[in-house]
C-alpha cells in the first residue's frame, strides 16, 4: 500500500473520497475462472481499480464522492471478462518486475507516476471506460506498450525488454500533441490544491534533458539542468552552485543552449583541403599570366575574325621577337578520371596538386567594339600540319614567384609556373600570317616541344630570355 499512499498524496485532491461500498466491492470480488478452475487474488488489479476510481473524470464526482466504477462493472470482470482480468493482472505484474529490476536508475517520483498511469489506463481499458482519456488503447497490450515507451524515455540508458513491442499504440483522436496519460492524472498539493501541469512532463516535452545546458533568454546566463520536480527546475553552474526556478518561469524565460563546433580537423584544414589548394593554384596561374604579359611588349598584330580567323603581322620581326601569351580568364582543373578539355593548354605548377592538371581555356572574343571582352591573339592563330608553312612554334616559359612573409624572417618560398607560349621561328614581314605547327593534344606543354624546329630548316637562334619573368612579391 506504500505505492498507493504516494499516489494518493501526489495525484488525488483531498476533496475526493471513495465510499465504503466500493472498497467492499473490490476487496470481496472473486476472480475465478469456472471453466479452468483457476483462481487469483489479483492484488495489483484491485489496486488499479482503486486508483482509477480516485482519478475519475470531474463529472463523475458527486458531492466529493467518486462514482466512476460501479458494482456491476466489477461483477462483470469476475464473470464475462474474467480472462481479460487475468491478463490485466499478468501485465501489471510484469511491468512492476521490469521497473523494480532497474533499481535506483529511476526516481521514486517517476516510478509513482508511471504506475499511476499504467494502473489507471489498464483499469479503464478493462472496464471500457476510456471516453475521457487523452490517449485511448485498443487493448491491454497497447497500454502496456505505451508504459514501456514512457519508461524508456525516462531511463534512455537502460536496456528495457518490451514484451508488447508488436502491439501498436493508437494515436489520440483529438488534434494536437498529447501525453500518454489521462487528462485527470494531474498533480495536487497536500492541501488538495490543483497544480496546473506536471512540471516534469512539461519540461521533458519541451525538449529539456537532465544535464543539458540552458541559457536565460534575456541576460544569457548559462546553467545546467540538475533535476526537475512537479513545480520547479533545479539549475547549477560553476558560479552558482544551485538555484531553483519555477517550472512556469523556466519554460518562459529559459531555452536550450546548443553548442556545436566546426570540424576543424586534418581533412578540413586549409593545408589539406583539396578545393582550397586547387583554388589557390588557379590563383597562382592567373597571377603568373599577368606577370608574364606585363613583362612582354604588346604584339603588333592584326587579329582577323572573318572570313577566316587568322593573325597577321603589322611590323617586321626577327626570329623569336614576336611572342604570344595564352592570355585568358578561364582556368580548368582536371582531376583523376576526368577528360582534358579539347581546346585547353596545359600549364605546370610546382606547388600544384598531385592528382590534378590545370588547363588554360580560350576566352570568348567578340567583334563588337562596344563590349569589353578580352582579345588574345594566340587563340586565333591558324594551325597547320605542314612544317614548311609554319611560322610559329611552341615554347615553354617559366614564371618564378618568390614570396616572403613579413615580419617573419626566413627563406622565401619560390613557386614556378610553366606556361606554353608561341614564338616566331622565322623572320616575319608586314602582312605575314602567324601560323603554328599543329601538334598532338597536350604536346605544346611538353618540354621537348620548347625547342621544336622544322626538320627542313636550320636551327634558329635561341630566343632571348625576355619570357623569363621573375618577380618578388612581399606579403
Amino acid at each position: 500500500m506504500i505505492d498507493f499512499t504516494r499516489f494518493h498524496r501526489k495525484f488525488v485532491p483531498n476533496e475526493r473520497f471513495v465510499s465504503g461500498s466500493f472498497y467492499e466491492s473490490i476487496s470481496t470480488a472473486q476472480f475465478k475462472d469456472k471453466a479452468s478452475g483457476k483462481e487469483m487474488k489479483a492484488p495489483l488489479l484491485r489496486l488499479a481499480l482503486l486508483k482509477a476510481e480516485y482519478s475519475c473524470p470531474p463529472q463523475k464526482v458527486v458531492q466529493r464522492e467518486c462514482k466512476f466504477i460501479t458494482k456491476s462493472d466489477i461483477e462483470g470482470l469476475t464473470r464475462k471478462s474474467i480472462e481479460q482480468a487475468f491478463a490485466a493482472e499478468d501485465i501489471l505484474t510484469k511491468c512492476r518486475e521490469i521497473v523494480l529490476g532497474l533499481g535506483e536508475c529511476i526516481r521514486e517520483e517517476d516510478r509513482v507516476k508511471l504506475f499511476g498511469r499504467l494502473d489507471t489506463n489498464i483499469a479503464r481499458v478493462l472496464l471500457k471506460k476510456q471516453q475521457q482519456s487523452a490517449l485511448q488503447f485498443d487493448s491491454l497490450g497497447a497500454a502496456a506498450n505505451a508504459f514501456i515507451g514512457e519508461l524508456c524515455s525516462l531511463v534512455p540508458t537502460a536496456k528495457v525488454e518490451n514484451p508488447w513491442a508488436s502491439i501498436a499504440v493508437t494515436p489520440p483522436a483529438s488534434s494536437g500533441p498529447q501525453l500518454p496519460v489521462s487528462d485527470d492524472m494531474q498533480s495536487f498539493t497536500c492541501a488538495g490544491k490543483f497544480m496546473p501541469g506536471d512540471g516534469v512532463s512539461l519540461v521533458r516535452a519541451a525538449g529539456f534533458v537532465i544535464g543539458g545546458a540552458v541559457v536565460h533568454k534575456s541576460n544569457k546566463t548559462k546553467q545546467f539542468v540538475i533535476d526537475s520536480s512537479t513545480d520547479r527546475v533545479n539549475l547549477s553552474s560553476v558560479d552558482v552552485p544551485s538555484m531553483h526556478v519555477d517550472c512556469k518561469d523556466f519554460l518562459s524565460h529559459w531555452c536550450k543552449h546548443d553548442e556545436e563546433d566546426f570540424p576543424f580537423d586534418h581533412a578540413h584544414q586549409a593545408r589539406q583541403h583539396d578545393p582550397y589548394l586547387l583554388a589557390s593554384s588557379k590563383g597562382m596561374i592567373a597571377r603568373a599570366l599577368r606577370m608574364f604579359t606585363e613583362s612582354m611588349a604588346v604584339p603588333a598584330v592584326r587579329v582577323q575574325a572573318k572570313p577566316t580567323k587568322r593573325v597577321l603581322a603589322l611590323k617586321s620581326y626577327d626570329v623569336g621577337a614576336c611572342t604570344l601569351v595564352p592570355e585568358t580568364m578561364g582556368i580548368s582543373v582536371v582531376t583523376a578520371g576526368q577528360s582534358a578539355p579539347a581546346t585547353g593548354i596545359e600549364v605546370f605548377v610546382t606547388a600544384g596538386h598531385a592528382d590534378a592538371k590545370f588547363y588554360l581555356l580560350p576566352p570568348a572574343m567578340s567583334t563588337d567594339s562596344s563590349k569589353t571582352g578580352l582579345v588574345a591573339p594566340l587563340w586565333v592563330v591558324r594551325a597547320t600540319q605542314d612544317p614548311g608553312e609554319a611560322t610559329m612554334q611552341w615554347c615553354n616559359r617559366t614564371v618564378s614567384m618568390q614570396v616572403k612573409i613579413l615580419p617573419m624572417h626566413g627563406k622565401a618560398q619560390t613557386d614556378e609556373i610553366t606556361i606554353p607560349v608561341m614564338s616566331n621561328l622565322k623572320p616575319l614581314q608586314i602582312g605575314d600570317e602567324l601560323i603554328i605547327l599543329k601538334l598532338g593534344h597536350g604536346d605544346a606543354a611538353k618540354p621537348s616541344a620548347a625547342s621544336s624546329e622544322p626538320k627542313d630548316k636550320a636551327p634558329a637562334k635561341a630566343p632571348p630570355k625576355q619570357g623569363q619573368a621573375k618577380r618578388q612579391r612581399t606579403a
